[in-house]
Protein backbone atom coordinates (compact mmCIF):
# COMPACT_ATOMS: atom_id res chain seq x y z
CA UNK A 1 0.00 0.00 0.00
CA UNK A 2 1.51 2.92 -0.93
CA UNK A 3 1.91 6.12 1.87
CA UNK A 4 -1.25 8.14 0.23
CA UNK A 5 -3.49 5.14 0.94
CA UNK A 6 -2.20 4.68 4.37
CA UNK A 7 -2.86 8.39 4.95
CA UNK A 8 -6.28 7.82 3.57
CA UNK A 9 -7.04 4.82 5.49
CA UNK A 10 -5.80 6.81 8.89
CA UNK A 11 -7.87 9.56 8.18
CA UNK A 12 -10.86 7.34 6.97
CA UNK A 13 -10.41 5.62 10.35
CA UNK A 14 -10.14 8.70 12.92
CA UNK A 15 -13.30 10.42 11.04
CA UNK A 16 -14.90 6.77 11.26
CA UNK A 17 -14.16 6.36 15.11
CA UNK A 18 -14.52 10.31 16.22
CA UNK A 19 -18.64 9.99 14.14
CA UNK A 20 -19.47 6.60 15.63
CA UNK A 21 -17.64 6.11 18.83
CA UNK A 22 -18.03 9.79 20.78
CA UNK A 23 -21.30 9.71 21.65
CA UNK A 24 -22.28 8.38 24.83
CA UNK A 25 -19.69 6.19 26.10
CA UNK A 26 -17.96 8.11 28.20
CA UNK A 27 -18.18 7.73 31.86
CA UNK A 28 -16.09 10.62 33.30
CA UNK A 29 -17.06 14.08 32.22
CA UNK A 30 -13.91 15.14 30.66
CA UNK A 31 -13.89 11.52 29.12
CA UNK A 32 -16.03 13.26 26.55
CA UNK A 33 -13.43 15.69 25.72
CA UNK A 34 -10.53 13.31 25.78
CA UNK A 35 -9.00 12.25 22.40
CA UNK A 36 -9.63 9.22 20.93
CA UNK A 37 -6.83 6.95 20.57
CA UNK A 38 -6.53 3.53 18.29
CA UNK A 39 -4.46 1.04 17.76
CA UNK A 40 -4.78 -1.70 15.10
CA UNK A 41 -3.16 -3.34 12.49
CA UNK A 42 -5.16 -2.87 9.91
CA UNK A 43 -8.85 -1.15 9.18
CA UNK A 44 -11.45 -2.05 7.54
CA UNK A 45 -15.27 -0.56 6.74
CA UNK A 46 -17.21 2.61 5.97
CA UNK A 47 -17.80 6.07 6.56
CA UNK A 48 -21.44 5.59 6.02
CA UNK A 49 -22.15 3.66 8.95
CA UNK A 50 -22.24 -0.82 9.26
CA UNK A 51 -19.60 -2.42 10.33
CA UNK A 52 -15.59 -1.79 10.51
CA UNK A 53 -12.99 -3.99 11.66
CA UNK A 54 -10.11 -3.69 13.80
CA UNK A 55 -7.52 -5.81 14.19
CA UNK A 56 -4.18 -6.50 15.26
CA UNK A 57 -2.13 -9.44 13.98
CA UNK A 58 1.34 -9.05 16.72
CA UNK A 59 1.60 -9.72 20.15
CA UNK A 60 -0.28 -6.60 21.43
CA UNK A 61 -4.17 -6.49 21.09
CA UNK A 62 -6.41 -3.60 18.71
CA UNK A 63 -6.87 -1.02 21.00
CA UNK A 64 -9.46 1.62 20.96
CA UNK A 65 -9.80 3.96 23.97
CA UNK A 66 -11.46 7.57 24.94
CA UNK A 67 -10.17 9.11 28.45
CA UNK A 68 -11.28 6.11 30.98
CA UNK A 69 -12.67 3.27 28.71
CA UNK A 70 -10.51 1.13 27.15
CA UNK A 71 -11.43 -1.68 24.87
CA UNK A 72 -8.74 -4.47 23.63
CA UNK A 73 -9.18 -7.64 21.76
CA UNK A 74 -7.81 -9.41 18.57
CA UNK A 75 -10.07 -8.23 16.53
CA UNK A 76 -12.92 -5.28 17.76
CA UNK A 77 -15.94 -4.83 15.58
CA UNK A 78 -17.99 -1.50 15.80
CA UNK A 79 -21.35 -1.15 14.01
CA UNK A 80 -22.77 2.23 13.96
CA UNK A 81 -25.82 3.77 12.92
CA UNK A 82 -26.94 7.44 12.25
CA UNK A 83 -23.31 8.92 13.38
CA UNK A 84 -23.82 6.67 16.65
CA UNK A 85 -21.95 3.56 18.36
CA UNK A 86 -25.24 0.92 18.61
CA UNK A 87 -22.49 -1.73 19.87
CA UNK A 88 -19.02 -2.77 19.82
CA UNK A 89 -17.97 -6.28 19.76
CA UNK A 90 -13.95 -7.58 20.99
CA UNK A 91 -12.86 -10.97 20.33
CA UNK A 92 -9.26 -12.30 21.96
CA UNK A 93 -7.44 -14.56 23.98
CA UNK A 94 -8.92 -12.91 26.22
CA UNK A 95 -10.24 -9.23 25.53
CA UNK A 96 -10.42 -6.82 28.00
CA UNK A 97 -11.87 -3.50 28.80
CA UNK A 98 -11.77 -0.95 31.42
CA UNK A 99 -13.47 2.20 32.78
CA UNK A 100 -13.47 4.52 35.77
CA UNK A 101 -16.97 5.05 36.81
CA UNK A 102 -16.56 8.18 38.74
CA UNK A 103 -13.76 10.11 39.49
CA UNK A 104 -14.15 8.75 43.31
CA UNK A 105 -14.68 5.06 42.27
CA UNK A 106 -11.70 2.93 41.31
CA UNK A 107 -11.29 1.62 37.75
CA UNK A 108 -13.16 -1.66 36.98
CA UNK A 109 -11.47 -4.07 34.63
CA UNK A 110 -12.85 -7.18 33.11
CA UNK A 111 -12.03 -9.79 30.82
CA UNK A 112 -13.19 -12.92 28.53
CA UNK A 113 -12.94 -14.21 25.28
CA UNK A 114 -15.59 -11.94 24.10
CA UNK A 115 -16.62 -8.68 25.01
CA UNK A 116 -19.93 -6.89 23.82
CA UNK A 117 -21.04 -3.47 24.57
CA UNK A 118 -24.70 -2.52 23.66
CA UNK A 119 -24.91 1.17 23.39
CA UNK A 120 -28.57 1.33 23.20
CA UNK A 121 -29.32 -0.80 26.55
CA UNK A 122 -25.60 0.37 28.15
CA UNK A 123 -25.26 -3.47 28.63
CA UNK A 124 -21.62 -4.32 28.80
CA UNK A 125 -21.52 -8.67 28.23
CA UNK A 126 -18.52 -11.06 28.99
CA UNK A 127 -18.49 -14.19 27.82
CA UNK A 128 -16.42 -17.39 28.44
CA UNK A 129 -13.95 -17.80 30.88
CA UNK A 130 -14.71 -13.94 32.34
CA UNK A 131 -13.46 -12.19 35.09
CA UNK A 132 -14.36 -8.83 36.46
CA UNK A 133 -12.56 -6.98 39.20
CA UNK A 134 -15.06 -4.28 40.58
CA UNK A 135 -13.79 -2.35 44.22
CA UNK A 136 -11.03 -5.40 44.85
CA UNK A 137 -14.54 -7.89 44.55
CA UNK A 138 -13.13 -10.48 41.87
CA UNK A 139 -15.86 -12.16 40.07
CA UNK A 140 -14.95 -14.79 37.84
CA UNK A 141 -17.85 -16.99 35.55
CA UNK A 142 -18.92 -18.30 32.23
CA UNK A 143 -20.91 -15.03 31.44
CA UNK A 144 -20.97 -11.45 32.93
CA UNK A 145 -23.61 -8.69 32.22
CA UNK A 146 -22.28 -5.46 33.58
CA UNK A 147 -24.66 -2.37 33.22
CA UNK A 148 -22.60 0.71 32.88
CA UNK A 149 -25.10 3.22 34.44
CA UNK A 150 -26.22 1.93 37.54
CA UNK A 151 -23.00 -0.67 37.92
CA UNK A 152 -25.46 -3.79 38.63
CA UNK A 153 -23.92 -7.01 37.70
CA UNK A 154 -25.62 -10.20 36.44
CA UNK A 155 -23.85 -13.43 35.85
CA UNK A 156 -24.03 -17.33 35.23
CA UNK A 157 -21.84 -19.81 37.04
CA UNK A 158 -19.96 -16.53 38.93
CA UNK A 159 -17.72 -17.19 41.65
CA UNK A 160 -16.92 -14.43 43.95
CA UNK A 161 -13.48 -13.54 45.91
CA UNK A 162 -14.34 -10.58 48.30
CA UNK A 163 -11.49 -9.76 50.62
CA UNK A 164 -11.70 -9.30 53.85
CA UNK A 165 -12.35 -5.73 55.78
CA UNK A 166 -9.25 -3.90 56.83
CA UNK A 167 -10.09 -4.29 60.73
CA UNK A 168 -9.72 -0.82 62.38
CA UNK A 169 -7.26 -0.73 65.10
Amino acid sequence: MNRNCRLCGALALAALTVAVWAPGLQALPEDATAPINIDADSFSGSLEGGWSTLKRNGANPARVSQGSLVIEGVEIRIFSENGEVQSVIATGNPARFQQQPATDKPVIKGSGMEIRLDNRTRLLSLNEDVELNQNDIIYNGTHIDYNLDSRQLDGTDVHMTVPPRASTP
